[in-house]
């Protein structure tokens, strides 16, 4: 059975080799980040005419249908490709627990503690709070039912047929 985690993607590049990587795998502790270059790949339209691929810096909202590029901040040997994996984003709390917020910090300070960010509210212009939902959110709570319960179920199908 083929299965698709509901976490999204980012492309790790070095030069012209890219990987795609999941994003929850470039979170790390305040003290763990990484200073990387985060930015968005846009399909849009040229100055020039035509369409095209352009790189805009990360702006805060969903995730989903984004395609966004880190730039490896380490030596890379291509040999061995993208060995250590850079810390670049936060995870910051949010009321609802089934969406998980990221915040790339863009080299300013990370935010006071307590402190709740929010994509719809962040200040400043180097930050940018993302954000998804997680893998349990689409998922369905189990009813519980009782031993009790069971049984009736039971009877009740054996009475039925």
């Amino acid at each position: 059975m083929a299965t698709r985690s509901w976490t999204p993607s980012v492309r790790l590049r070095k030069g012209e080799d890219e990987v795609e990587v999941p994003i929850d795998r470039l979170v790390g502790r305040k003290e763990e980040l990484t200073p990387a270059q985060v930015v968005e790949r846009v399909w849009a339209n040229r100055e020039e005419g035509g369409r095209g691929w352009y790189e805009t810096p990360l702006r805060s909202g969903e995730l989903y249908g984004r395609e966004l590029v880190v730039e490896y901040p380490f030596e890379y040997e291509p040999e061995l490709g993208f060995v250590e994996l850079p810390k670049v984003f936060l995870r910051i709390r949010h009321p609802d627990p089934q969406r998980v917020q990221l915040l790339y910090p863009g080299g300013t300070s990370v935010g006071t503690p307590g402190e709740v960010l929010d994509s719809d509210q962040l200040p400043g212009k180097t930050r940018a709070v993302i954000w998804y939902l997680a893998d349990s959110a689409w998922a369905e709570p189990l009813e519980e039912v009782s031993q009790d319960e069971e049984e009736e179920a039971e009877e009740n199908e054996e009475e039925e047929s």
